[in-house]
C-alpha cells in the first residue's frame, strides 16, 4: 500500500486561487484527506476561499 503525504503541496493556495477543481482534487490522490499546510498548518477546509465544489468533495470522502 502506498503511503500518502501528510502535508499539502506548497502551492495549494495558488491552486485555490486558480480555481482549478480538477487540480485540487488530484492533490488528494497523493495527500491524506486531513493533510495540513499553509502558514498555520491547517487542513484544506480551513484555507480561505476554498471552492464549494472542493468542500463537497472532501466532505463526501469523509473529511470533516
Amino acid at each position: 500500500m502506498v503511503r500518502k503525504r501528510k502535508t499539502l503541496p506548497k502551492n495549494f493556495n495558488e491552486l485555490i486561487e486558480a480555481g482549478d477543481i480538477v487540480a485540487l482534487q488530484e492533490v488528494f490522490t497523493k495527500c491524506e484527506l486531513d493533510a495540513y499546510g499553509g502558514y498555520s498548518k491547517t487542513t484544506a477546509l480551513s484555507f480561505f476561499n476554498v471552492p464549494d465544489e472542493l468542500v463537497r468533495c472532501l466532505v463526501e470522502r469523509g473529511q470533516i
